[in-house]
Order: structure tokens, then C-alpha cells, then sequence
């Protein structure tokens, strides 16, 4: 809910402290840039000090920079503040995926759980923040997020405080985690992590627009919200078929219906748009869990959280260049074209999720995902 705060916020925060529309969102950007900036040395670190350490360190990291863009006056110490929060929630993805990936028994399941608690709070966050916003000013849904990431940086302070803790996080023995890295794999699943980002980022900020053409622009928000909370449901589909089938397979069919629901976005017209915007958002959704899974697959024990971390990097920081280049393609040949592009890189996955799973195979780096999950307590 904290990052997408500033969008909610946008408005009252730029007259608030003076600034034009392309000096604050350069701020915002900066912030977002440094998002995903520091998820590598986030991964560096669960991998040194523990996962639960650094998710400490990422609580109240946050919680100090929502104090700091709370009190700001300017647009100077507002840059500051978003930059610092940025940062500090860049470290919170690898450490707490690398967590669940060593502490967990059904890695698919709480992939799948931990997806849908973060798609709920992309899609309600602005609506909490913009309800706060109306009754108290743009101010208190940054003090709200502050207080509840101290009671949370306090928690993880505890567990890992706990004797015995500081190998919280820390691989645990596992007949599920591979002993060594499968690096042609992993390399190609960078590459689909790029793809897939990319796809994310173009599409997510022109849905409303695109939306919009049904009626209005608020008709946009209203559909694109719920192709969000649709999500929730993509989610959880997502990580249960990932506990039955292989990985490799549930990645290539996600792609297919998403890459092909950006296409009919790109093509159909008018309220003939809510399906294929509702059939993406459920598709694209249910790559979370079986992509978050991959990564513990393909990579040692010892090296997750790095390897989570430059995941977190390609999709976040290179795939948002999605964004730019949809943006390009939509001013000169129309924004229908611009999805029609999402759609063919989706596609383009496919392909790959098919070559991925050769390698994997190739390399015996485990039993089926069928007799996996069979050896995992209640699955």
C-alpha cells in the first residue's frame, strides 16, 4: 500500500508544497527507480544476515521515511523522503521471498498466498489512502503507514532477536532446494522476467486510458480496479496448478491467455474491451507464484536471495521501460497498437517457457512437480 500512496496522494501532495506536474513526478519516479534499485543488495544481505534482519531493517526504514514525507514542506525534502522509501522498500521483496522459499514446506501454496496479499494491496491501497486523503489531508496516510511499519519492524526485531535467530532465514535443509544453480536456466528466466515486467508496467498504466474509451475515464478506473482484484483469484489458481503441473508448462499457458487478452485489447472496441481486460488481469496475476517458485528452483539454497534480488531488479527497473515504450507506440500509431505490441512480447514467452522447461528437464534437478508435492506434509 505505501508505494502506490503517491498516486492516490498526487494531487494535494504538488499544490502542498508548491511543485508543477513534471517536477513531482520526476520525484516519483526517482522514488520508483530506487525501488527496484536496491533488491540486489537486498538479496546480498538475506543471503549474509539473515532474511528477518533485513526485513527488520526494511520496516523501519520505510517507517522514518513516511515520517519524512509526512513533514515536508518543499519539494526538495519530499524528493528526499520518497528517494529514502524507495530504497527502504526495495528491501523487502528478496528477503521475504528467499524467507518463504527456505521456510516453507509448499513453496507453490504460500508463493500463491503471498501474491494475492500484495495484489489486494495494490488494488485497495489507493482507495485507503485517497478515503484518508478526503477526511484528513494528504499527510495521514503516510503517519498510518508509519505506524503500522514500526509495530511490523518491531515484530521481525523480535524474531530475529530469539536465540538461535541469526540464522533466521538462512537455508534450511531441504530435499526440495537445489544444491547448485541451474545458470543457463536462471539466464533465460531473467530474460522472461524482463518480458514480463515489461508487459506489466505498458499495460498497467494505459488500462484506465484505454478503459476510458468505453465511456469515461472514471468507467477506466472503476474496470481497471476490478481487473486488479480479478488478480486475487489469478493468484491463487496460479500456485495451485503450479503444485500439479510443472512450472514451465503453467508459465507458458499464462502468457498464452494474457499475450492473447492484450491483443484483443489492442483490437476490440468499445464495451467489447471488459473481457479481454478482466481475462488479462487473471492471467497475468497467475504468473506470480509459479515465477517466484522458478527462482527457488533454479537456484542453490545459498544463493536465493541474490537471485530473487536481480529478479526483482529486471522485472521492476528494466521492465519498466514497458511504460516508455508503450507510451512512444500509442502517441504515434494509436494506443490500441501500443497493447497490440504487449500482447505479441507475451506471446513471445510462450516459446521460451517451452525451452525453459527442456533445460530443467536436462539437468534432473529434481523429481516432477507431481512427486514433489506428493512428499510435501498436507499438500
Amino acid at each position: 500500500m505505501t508505494m502506490v500512496t503517491f498516486a492516490a496522494v498526487l494531487t494535494p501532495m504538488r499544490e502542498s508544497v508548491g511543485a508543477g506536474l513534471f517536477a513531482i513526478s520526476v520525484v516519483g519516479n526517482v522514488s520508483y527507480f530506487a525501488f527496484g534499485l536496491l533488491a540486489p543488495v537486498s538479496g546480498f544481505l538475506a543471503d549474509r544476515i539473515g532474511s528477518r534482519r533485513v526485513l527488520t531493517m526494511c520496516c523501519f526504514g520505510m517507517a522514518a521515511a513516511c515520517v519524512g514525507v509526512a513533514l515536508s514542506r518543499n519539494i526538495y525534502t519530499l524528493g528526499a523522503a520518497l528517494g529514502l522509501l524507495g530504497l527502504a522498500a526495495a528491501l523487502y521483496h528478496p528477503a521475504g521471498l528467499s524467507l518463504i522459499a527456505r521456510r516453507v514446506g509448499s513453496v507453490e501454496k504460500a508463493m500463491s498466498y503471498h501474491g494475492i496479499l500484495g495484489t489486494l494491496g495494490l488494488a485497495l491501497g489507493p482507495v485507503v489512502a485517497g478515503a484518508i486523503t478526503a477526511g484528513a489531508g494528504w499527510r495521514w496516510p503516510y503517519v498510518v503507514c508509519a505506524v503500522a511499519l514500526a509495530g511490523m519492524g518491531a515484530a521481525f526485531a523480535g524474531l530475529a532477536g530469539r536465540r538461535g535467530s541469526s540464522r533466521a532465514g538462512r537455508p534450511a535443509a531441504s530435499p526440495l532446494l537445489p544444491q547448485k544453480t541451474l545458470l543457463g536456466g536462471l539466464l533465460l528466466f531473467y530474460v522472461i522476467a524482463v518480458m514480463n515486467g515489461f508487459i506489466f508496467h505498458g499495460a498497467t498504466t494505459f488500462l484506465p486510458t484505454r478503459l476510458a474509451t468505453v465511456k469515461n475515464l472514471f468507467v477506466g478506473n472503476v474496470m481497471t480496479t476490478a481487473t486488479l482484484l480479478l488478480g486475487v483469484a489469478g493468484q491463487y489458481v496460479g500456485g495451485l496448478l503450479a503444485s500439479r503441473w510443472r512450472y514451465e508448462l503453467v508459465l507458458a499457458g499464462s502468457f498464452l491467455f494474457s499475450g492473447a487478452a492484450l491483443v484483443l485489447l489492442g483490437t476490440f472496441q468499445g464495451a467489447f474491451l471488459f473481457a479481454p481486460a478482466l481475462a488479462y488481469g487473471f492471467a497475468h496475476f497467475s504468473t506470480q507464484p509459479v515465477t517466484n517458485t522458478l527462482v527457488s528452483r533454479l537456484t542453490s539454497s545459498r544463493r536465493q536471495g541474490i537471485a530473487f534480488g536481480v529478479n526483482f531488479f529486471l522485472a521492476f527497473g528494466l521492465g519498466s521501460f514497458g511504460t516508455g515504450v508503450a507510451g512512444y507506440v500509442g502517441e504515434k500509431f494509436g494506443l490500441g497498437q501500443a497493447f497490440g505490441l504487449l500482447g505479441l512480447v507475451g506471446l513471445a514467452v510462450v516459446p521460451l517457457s517451452f525451452v525453459l522447461w527442456y533445460l530443467r528437464r536436462r539437468a534432473a534437478m529434481g523429481p516432477p512437480i507431481r512427486d514433489a508435492f506428493r512428499e510435501i506434509p498436507g499438500g
